[in-house]
């Protein structure tokens, strides 16, 4: 009823811009991809967007890039708007050297089966045209609606001995017992929780330099624009050539994990 107070604990974004003068709680927004979002939006939309953001006691992004966006897009943003960081809690920082395979580079995939977003379709056709590509085993994590469509795909491509399909696995260390590396091609992202994951566990990285994946110090991993195939293949080759750097990479990102300062989730949030 118009007017009424809006009283619920957890909304969409779209049910919030709908009531935003009836909500009479504090609104915490958590943001994680920012763009799509914003496409198109009609002026009513826009200034929406714009007084939910202003009104908000807290506006929680996962990457600085992210953030940025958000300031330009609507120019909005100062002290309500806060970073969270160490999404990985303390009990997963583990460290175990993988076993290697003589023959190949284990890569591993560890995302939702959602192509538009994650971009597994792209790895699969740009692994298909590499002229070393029988080196190299990629091994896909997760579950989705794309499971069907990924591994028509990877038949299509003849590429069954080079990559497999895992489904979602819960205990992360049983993935980097045997894989070397993450490999993540998502087209729209804030900072991956799998990629820090991987890097809790002493796993360096192969990424798109998206959202907060462009925050890591460049030494501890390998980020490249998706539609740059010829520096994706050199990085392929890179290392294949020098596998010893690998486990030196994943080694230097298992110690830049440990010494990030890791809050609470409550400080983070709603701390002074």
């Amino acid at each position: 009823n118009a007017g009424e107070a809006f009283e619920f604990d957890l909304l969409s974004i779209h049910s919030a811009l709908k009531r935003v003068d009836l909500i009479r709680k504090p609104i915490y927004l958590v943001v994680h991809v920012c763009v799509d979002q914003f496409l198109n939006l009609s002026q009513k939309e826009f200034e929406g967007y714009v007084r939910l953001y202003s009104l908000a006691t807290k506006v929680i992004f996962v990457s600085e890039a992210n953030k940025n966006t958000i300031t330009r897009i609507l120019g909005v943003g100062a002290e309500n708007f806060t970073l969270l960081s160490g999404q990985v809690p303390p009990n997963k920082k583990k460290y175990g050297t993988p076993i290697l395979n003589s023959k190949h580079l284990n890569l591993a995939i560890v995302a939702r089966l959602e192509h538009e977003i994650k971009g597994q379709d792209i790895a699969i056709e740009y692994l298909s045209k590499y002229e070393r590509k029988n080196e190299i085993v990629l091994n896909v994590y997760g579950k989705g609606p794309s499971k069907n469509y990924l591994e028509s795909l990877t038949s299509f491509y003849n590429l069954s001995n080079q990559i497999n399909f895992k489904n979602h696995v819960e205990d992360k260390s049983e993935i980097w017992k045997s894989n070397e590396m993450i490999l993540s091609f998502s087209q729209a992202e804030g900072l991956p929780l799998s990629l820090l994951e991987a890097m809790a566990h002493g796993r360096s990285f192969i990424s798109t330099a998206v959202g907060g994946v462009q925050n890591i110090p460049d030494n501890l991993g390998y980020t490249f624009h998706p539609t740059n195939r010829t520096y994706f293949y050199h990085l392929l080759d890179n290392l294949l050539d020098n596998r010893g750097t690998i486990i030196e990479m994943g080694k230097d990102c298992h110690s830049w994990f440990i010494d990030q300062s890791v809050k609470t989730y409550y400080d983070q949030f709603f701390g002074q």
